[in-house]
Protein backbone atom coordinates (compact mmCIF):
# COMPACT_ATOMS: atom_id res chain seq x y z
CA UNK A 1 0.00 0.00 0.00
CA UNK A 2 2.97 2.21 0.24
CA UNK A 3 3.45 2.13 -3.45
CA UNK A 4 -0.17 3.99 -3.93
CA UNK A 5 0.12 7.65 -4.87
CA UNK A 6 -1.62 10.76 -3.38
CA UNK A 7 -3.44 12.45 -6.40
CA UNK A 8 -5.79 15.41 -6.47
CA UNK A 9 -8.70 13.00 -6.60
CA UNK A 10 -7.91 10.99 -3.36
CA UNK A 11 -10.77 12.57 -0.27
CA UNK A 12 -9.06 10.72 2.33
CA UNK A 13 -6.44 8.08 3.37
CA UNK A 14 -6.72 4.55 5.17
CA UNK A 15 -3.91 3.16 6.78
CA UNK A 16 -4.18 0.35 8.87
CA UNK A 17 -2.01 -1.81 10.13
CA UNK A 18 -1.34 -5.04 9.22
CA UNK A 19 -3.14 -7.21 11.61
CA UNK A 20 -6.21 -4.76 11.11
CA UNK A 21 -5.91 -5.35 7.53
CA UNK A 22 -4.90 -9.45 7.99
CA UNK A 23 -4.61 -11.19 5.05
CA UNK A 24 -5.79 -10.63 0.90
CA UNK A 25 -9.26 -12.89 0.85
CA UNK A 26 -10.53 -14.15 -2.11
CA UNK A 27 -13.15 -12.27 -3.98
CA UNK A 28 -16.35 -13.96 -3.54
CA UNK A 29 -20.06 -13.33 -5.07
CA UNK A 30 -22.23 -10.97 -3.91
CA UNK A 31 -24.84 -11.91 -1.04
CA UNK A 32 -26.95 -8.72 -1.43
CA UNK A 33 -26.28 -7.24 1.85
CA UNK A 34 -26.67 -3.82 1.24
CA UNK A 35 -23.91 -3.38 3.81
CA UNK A 36 -22.09 -1.47 1.01
CA UNK A 37 -24.99 0.80 0.75
CA UNK A 38 -25.09 1.83 4.49
CA UNK A 39 -21.67 2.50 4.44
CA UNK A 40 -21.83 4.54 1.32
CA UNK A 41 -20.74 8.53 2.42
CA UNK A 42 -22.67 9.58 -0.94
CA UNK A 43 -26.08 8.14 -0.99
CA UNK A 44 -25.45 5.73 -3.60
CA UNK A 45 -26.28 1.91 -4.12
CA UNK A 46 -23.11 0.38 -4.89
CA UNK A 47 -24.22 -2.84 -4.79
CA UNK A 48 -26.31 -1.52 -7.99
CA UNK A 49 -23.43 0.13 -9.44
CA UNK A 50 -21.50 -3.43 -9.36
CA UNK A 51 -23.58 -5.45 -11.41
CA UNK A 52 -23.87 -2.24 -14.13
CA UNK A 53 -20.12 -2.46 -14.43
CA UNK A 54 -19.72 -6.05 -14.55
CA UNK A 55 -22.23 -6.17 -17.27
CA UNK A 56 -20.97 -3.38 -19.53
CA UNK A 57 -24.82 -1.44 -18.96
CA UNK A 58 -23.00 1.94 -19.20
CA UNK A 59 -26.63 4.04 -19.25
CA UNK A 60 -27.60 2.70 -16.53
CA UNK A 61 -24.44 3.07 -14.69
CA UNK A 62 -24.56 6.83 -15.18
CA UNK A 63 -28.46 6.74 -14.31
CA UNK A 64 -27.21 5.61 -11.21
CA UNK A 65 -24.93 8.59 -10.47
CA UNK A 66 -21.96 6.82 -10.55
CA UNK A 67 -19.95 10.12 -11.47
CA UNK A 68 -21.00 10.88 -8.15
CA UNK A 69 -18.50 8.19 -6.30
CA UNK A 70 -15.94 9.66 -4.60
CA UNK A 71 -14.06 6.58 -4.38
CA UNK A 72 -12.97 6.41 -0.56
CA UNK A 73 -13.56 2.44 -0.66
CA UNK A 74 -15.83 2.30 2.64
CA UNK A 75 -17.77 0.13 0.95
CA UNK A 76 -15.13 -2.03 -0.53
CA UNK A 77 -14.21 -2.01 3.50
CA UNK A 78 -17.87 -3.59 4.80
CA UNK A 79 -18.15 -5.71 2.11
CA UNK A 80 -18.33 -9.22 3.58
CA UNK A 81 -17.45 -11.00 0.39
CA UNK A 82 -14.23 -9.15 -0.05
CA UNK A 83 -15.35 -7.93 -3.78
CA UNK A 84 -13.03 -4.41 -4.72
CA UNK A 85 -15.99 -2.46 -5.37
CA UNK A 86 -13.97 0.93 -6.01
CA UNK A 87 -12.33 -0.56 -8.66
CA UNK A 88 -14.91 -2.16 -11.09
CA UNK A 89 -15.91 1.79 -10.66
CA UNK A 90 -12.86 3.35 -11.47
CA UNK A 91 -12.70 0.46 -14.76
CA UNK A 92 -16.45 1.83 -15.31
CA UNK A 93 -15.87 5.49 -15.23
CA UNK A 94 -12.89 5.05 -17.70
CA UNK A 95 -14.42 2.74 -20.18
CA UNK A 96 -17.55 5.84 -20.21
CA UNK A 97 -15.12 8.28 -20.39
CA UNK A 98 -13.53 6.89 -23.75
CA UNK A 99 -16.90 6.64 -25.36
CA UNK A 100 -17.55 10.00 -24.44
CA UNK A 101 -14.57 10.83 -26.59
CA UNK A 102 -15.11 8.56 -29.20
CA UNK A 103 -18.28 10.07 -30.05
CA UNK A 104 -17.10 13.69 -29.57
CA UNK A 105 -14.26 12.54 -31.72
CA UNK A 106 -17.25 11.19 -34.78
CA UNK A 107 -19.35 14.09 -33.86
CA UNK A 108 -15.97 16.63 -35.31
CA UNK A 109 -15.38 14.35 -37.85
CA UNK A 110 -19.08 14.59 -39.09
CA UNK A 111 -19.49 17.87 -38.93
CA UNK A 112 -15.90 18.65 -40.71
CA UNK A 113 -17.12 16.06 -43.59
CA UNK A 114 -20.95 17.64 -43.22
CA UNK A 115 -18.84 21.42 -43.86
CA UNK A 116 -16.84 19.94 -46.67
CA UNK A 117 -19.64 18.68 -48.71
CA UNK A 118 -21.56 21.80 -47.97
CA UNK A 119 -18.25 23.90 -49.67
CA UNK A 120 -18.25 21.52 -52.83
CA UNK A 121 -21.84 22.04 -53.56
CA UNK A 122 -20.91 25.72 -53.32
CA UNK A 123 -17.83 25.41 -55.63
CA UNK A 124 -19.55 23.09 -58.15
CA UNK A 125 -22.88 25.44 -58.09
CA UNK A 126 -20.43 28.80 -58.46
CA UNK A 127 -18.15 26.59 -61.08
CA UNK A 128 -21.97 26.59 -63.35
CA UNK A 129 -22.38 29.89 -62.89
CA UNK A 130 -19.74 30.77 -63.96
CA UNK A 131 -19.79 28.64 -67.69
CA UNK A 132 -22.98 29.77 -67.92
CA UNK A 133 -21.72 33.43 -67.90
CA UNK A 134 -19.09 32.67 -70.33
CA UNK A 135 -21.43 30.85 -72.66
CA UNK A 136 -23.66 33.88 -72.91
CA UNK A 137 -21.13 36.55 -72.95
CA UNK A 138 -18.41 36.15 -75.73
CA UNK A 139 -14.93 37.39 -75.68
CA UNK A 140 -13.70 40.56 -76.95
CA UNK A 141 -12.33 38.85 -80.15
CA UNK A 142 -15.58 36.66 -80.86
CA UNK A 143 -17.50 39.77 -80.12
CA UNK A 144 -15.49 41.29 -82.83
CA UNK A 145 -16.01 38.41 -85.56
CA UNK A 146 -19.23 38.75 -84.39
CA UNK A 147 -19.96 42.68 -85.51
CA UNK A 148 -18.18 42.11 -88.42
CA UNK A 149 -20.21 39.71 -89.74
CA UNK A 150 -23.71 41.59 -89.19
CA UNK A 151 -22.07 44.96 -90.77
CA UNK A 152 -21.46 42.32 -93.58
CA UNK A 153 -24.93 40.56 -93.41
CA UNK A 154 -26.37 44.71 -93.42
CA UNK A 155 -24.05 45.72 -96.37
CA UNK A 156 -25.81 42.96 -98.05
CA UNK A 157 -28.90 43.26 -97.17
CA UNK A 158 -28.45 47.26 -97.88
CA UNK A 159 -27.21 46.39 -101.67
CA UNK A 160 -30.09 43.61 -102.47
CA UNK A 161 -32.10 46.09 -101.53
CA UNK A 162 -31.38 49.17 -103.82
CA UNK A 163 -32.71 48.51 -107.05
CA UNK A 164 -30.90 48.68 -110.70
CA UNK A 165 -32.32 51.17 -112.07
CA UNK A 166 -31.30 51.62 -116.41
CA UNK A 167 -32.26 54.72 -117.64
CA UNK A 168 -33.82 55.19 -121.39
CA UNK A 169 -31.03 54.52 -123.96
CA UNK A 170 -28.12 53.57 -121.41
CA UNK A 171 -26.82 50.11 -121.44
CA UNK A 172 -25.57 48.62 -117.99
CA UNK A 173 -22.71 48.52 -116.23
CA UNK A 174 -21.56 45.16 -116.83
CA UNK A 175 -17.98 45.78 -115.93
CA UNK A 176 -17.31 43.77 -112.97
CA UNK A 177 -18.88 40.75 -114.96
CA UNK A 178 -16.58 41.60 -118.16
CA UNK A 179 -13.49 41.69 -115.94
CA UNK A 180 -14.32 38.28 -114.07
CA UNK A 181 -15.11 36.43 -116.97
CA UNK A 182 -11.36 37.75 -118.70
CA UNK A 183 -9.48 36.89 -115.76
CA UNK A 184 -11.39 33.23 -115.77
CA UNK A 185 -10.40 33.24 -119.36
CA UNK A 186 -6.64 34.58 -118.66
CA UNK A 187 -5.98 31.29 -115.96
CA UNK A 188 -7.26 29.12 -118.61
CA UNK A 189 -4.80 30.46 -121.28
CA UNK A 190 -1.86 30.03 -118.64
CA UNK A 191 -2.78 26.53 -117.64
CA UNK A 192 -2.99 25.39 -121.21
CA UNK A 193 0.73 27.09 -121.86
CA UNK A 194 1.53 24.89 -118.87
CA UNK A 195 0.50 22.01 -120.06
CA UNK A 196 2.26 22.91 -123.21
CA UNK A 197 5.73 23.59 -121.82
CA UNK A 198 5.81 20.74 -119.30
CA UNK A 199 4.16 18.10 -122.26
CA UNK A 200 6.67 15.78 -124.31
CA UNK A 201 6.12 16.00 -128.35
CA UNK A 202 5.54 12.76 -129.45
CA UNK A 203 8.43 10.92 -131.68
CA UNK A 204 7.64 10.79 -135.51
CA UNK A 205 10.87 9.14 -136.80
CA UNK A 206 12.04 5.78 -136.64
CA UNK A 207 14.42 5.44 -134.01
CA UNK A 208 18.12 3.74 -135.37
CA UNK A 209 18.43 1.86 -132.30
CA UNK A 210 14.97 0.98 -132.28
CA UNK A 211 15.24 -0.67 -135.59
CA UNK A 212 18.49 -2.61 -135.10
CA UNK A 213 16.79 -3.88 -131.54
CA UNK A 214 14.46 -5.39 -133.79
CA UNK A 215 16.43 -6.82 -136.77
CA UNK A 216 18.33 -8.27 -134.22
CA UNK A 217 15.20 -10.01 -132.44
CA UNK A 218 13.92 -10.99 -136.30
CA UNK A 219 17.30 -12.94 -136.59
CA UNK A 220 17.11 -14.64 -132.77
CA UNK A 221 13.53 -16.25 -134.09
CA UNK A 222 15.07 -17.02 -137.10
CA UNK A 223 17.85 -19.39 -135.81
CA UNK A 224 15.57 -20.63 -132.96
CA UNK A 225 12.84 -21.64 -135.67
CA UNK A 226 15.99 -23.24 -137.45
CA UNK A 227 17.42 -24.94 -134.34
CA UNK A 228 13.93 -26.73 -133.47
CA UNK A 229 13.55 -30.10 -135.38
CA UNK A 230 10.39 -31.30 -136.29
CA UNK A 231 9.44 -35.35 -136.65
CA UNK A 232 6.91 -34.32 -139.25
CA UNK A 233 8.03 -34.82 -142.66
CA UNK A 234 7.15 -30.52 -144.01
CA UNK A 235 5.57 -30.34 -147.94
CA UNK A 236 8.27 -29.83 -150.30
CA UNK A 237 7.99 -26.09 -152.05
CA UNK A 238 8.17 -24.56 -155.25
CA UNK A 239 11.85 -22.97 -155.29
CA UNK A 240 10.88 -20.67 -158.03
CA UNK A 241 7.67 -19.25 -155.86
CA UNK A 242 10.58 -19.11 -153.07
CA UNK A 243 12.59 -17.24 -154.96
CA UNK A 244 9.60 -14.79 -156.37
CA UNK A 245 8.30 -14.28 -153.15
CA UNK A 246 12.04 -13.28 -151.61
CA UNK A 247 12.55 -10.81 -154.49
CA UNK A 248 9.19 -9.60 -154.19
CA UNK A 249 10.18 -8.97 -150.37
CA UNK A 250 13.53 -7.05 -151.37
CA UNK A 251 11.77 -4.51 -153.62
CA UNK A 252 9.38 -3.40 -150.68
CA UNK A 253 12.03 -3.51 -148.27
CA UNK A 254 14.18 -1.37 -150.91
CA UNK A 255 11.39 0.91 -151.88
CA UNK A 256 10.66 1.37 -147.95
CA UNK A 257 14.34 2.33 -147.34
CA UNK A 258 13.86 5.06 -150.36
CA UNK A 259 11.14 7.13 -149.18
CA UNK A 260 11.84 10.27 -147.15
CA UNK A 261 11.06 10.45 -143.65
CA UNK A 262 8.98 13.41 -142.13
CA UNK A 263 11.36 16.14 -140.83
CA UNK A 264 10.91 16.38 -136.75
CA UNK A 265 11.63 19.27 -134.15
CA UNK A 266 13.40 16.26 -132.03
CA UNK A 267 17.37 16.70 -130.35
CA UNK A 268 19.50 15.38 -132.89
CA UNK A 269 21.16 12.05 -132.00
CA UNK A 270 25.13 11.61 -131.61
CA UNK A 271 26.09 10.78 -135.17
CA UNK A 272 28.94 8.81 -133.62
CA UNK A 273 27.12 6.44 -131.95
CA UNK A 274 24.05 6.41 -134.40
CA UNK A 275 27.24 5.40 -137.26
CA UNK A 276 28.14 2.73 -135.05
CA UNK A 277 24.70 1.19 -134.51
CA UNK A 278 24.29 1.53 -137.93
CA UNK A 279 27.51 -0.51 -138.65
CA UNK A 280 26.38 -3.10 -136.30
CA UNK A 281 23.42 -3.37 -137.45
CA UNK A 282 24.28 -3.65 -141.14
CA UNK A 283 27.21 -6.60 -140.12
CA UNK A 284 24.61 -8.59 -137.89
CA UNK A 285 21.83 -8.57 -141.06
CA UNK A 286 24.70 -9.37 -143.15
CA UNK A 287 26.06 -12.78 -141.26
CA UNK A 288 22.29 -13.42 -140.84
CA UNK A 289 21.68 -13.16 -144.60
CA UNK A 290 25.28 -15.38 -145.56
CA UNK A 291 24.08 -17.99 -143.02
CA UNK A 292 23.04 -21.09 -144.88
CA UNK A 293 19.37 -22.40 -145.04
CA UNK A 294 18.71 -26.07 -143.66
CA UNK A 295 17.42 -28.92 -145.49
CA UNK A 296 13.92 -29.25 -145.83
CA UNK A 297 13.75 -32.46 -143.84
CA UNK A 298 15.18 -31.09 -141.00
CA UNK A 299 14.28 -27.33 -140.52
CA UNK A 300 11.02 -26.82 -139.76
CA UNK A 301 10.79 -23.28 -141.05
CA UNK A 302 9.13 -22.54 -144.08
CA UNK A 303 12.44 -21.15 -146.49
CA UNK A 304 9.71 -18.40 -147.78
CA UNK A 305 9.33 -17.04 -144.58
CA UNK A 306 13.22 -17.01 -143.37
CA UNK A 307 14.20 -15.59 -146.60
CA UNK A 308 10.81 -12.54 -145.58
CA UNK A 309 12.36 -12.48 -142.53
CA UNK A 310 15.55 -11.72 -143.84
CA UNK A 311 14.91 -9.24 -146.37
CA UNK A 312 12.78 -7.28 -143.71
CA UNK A 313 15.81 -7.10 -141.43
CA UNK A 314 18.56 -6.11 -144.13
CA UNK A 315 16.03 -3.15 -145.21
CA UNK A 316 15.56 -2.24 -141.59
CA UNK A 317 19.41 -1.81 -141.00
CA UNK A 318 19.62 0.12 -144.18
CA UNK A 319 17.00 2.73 -143.45
CA UNK A 320 18.56 3.29 -140.13
CA UNK A 321 21.47 3.68 -141.91
CA UNK A 322 20.55 6.20 -144.82
CA UNK A 323 18.33 8.22 -141.97
CA UNK A 324 21.45 8.72 -139.73
CA UNK A 325 23.46 9.72 -142.86
CA UNK A 326 20.93 12.16 -144.49
CA UNK A 327 19.93 14.11 -140.84
CA UNK A 328 21.60 17.41 -141.09
CA UNK A 329 24.38 18.84 -138.36
CA UNK A 330 24.13 22.04 -138.44
CA UNK A 331 25.85 22.85 -135.36
CA UNK A 332 28.77 20.78 -135.24
CA UNK A 333 32.63 21.93 -136.55
CA UNK A 334 33.09 20.09 -140.55
CA UNK A 335 36.12 19.19 -139.21
CA UNK A 336 34.69 17.49 -136.17
CA UNK A 337 32.25 16.22 -138.30
CA UNK A 338 34.38 14.04 -140.27
CA UNK A 339 36.62 12.89 -137.34
CA UNK A 340 33.93 11.90 -135.98
CA UNK A 341 32.51 10.15 -138.99
CA UNK A 342 36.48 8.77 -139.51
CA UNK A 343 35.88 7.15 -135.95
CA UNK A 344 32.42 5.79 -136.74
CA UNK A 345 33.66 3.86 -139.83
CA UNK A 346 37.09 2.08 -137.92
CA UNK A 347 34.91 1.17 -134.81
CA UNK A 348 31.67 0.03 -137.25
CA UNK A 349 34.61 -2.09 -139.33
CA UNK A 350 35.80 -3.32 -135.59
CA UNK A 351 32.33 -4.50 -134.90
CA UNK A 352 31.67 -5.96 -138.22
CA UNK A 353 35.23 -7.88 -137.75
CA UNK A 354 33.95 -8.92 -134.13
CA UNK A 355 30.75 -10.76 -135.67
CA UNK A 356 32.50 -11.96 -138.02
CA UNK A 357 34.72 -13.99 -135.50
CA UNK A 358 31.86 -14.53 -133.26
CA UNK A 359 30.56 -16.53 -136.10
Amino acid sequence: MADVPVVKITNCLLAPSPTEMGEEQEEKGCIRCSACADACPADLLPQQLYWYSKGQLHDKAQAHNLADCIECGACAWVCPSNIPLVQYFRQEKAEIYAISMEEKRAAEAKARFEARQARLEREKLARQERHKQAAVQPGEKDQDAINAALARVREKKATAAQPVVISAGEKPDNSEAIAAREARKAAARARQAEKAQTGQPEETRVDPRKAAVEAAIARAKARKAGEQQVVVEQEATDPRKAAVEAAIARAKARKAAQQPQPATEEAPVDPRKAAVEAAIARAKARKAAQQPQPAAEEAPVDPRKAAVEAAIARAKARKAAQQEVQQPAANDDPRKAAVAAAIARVQAKKAAQQAVNED
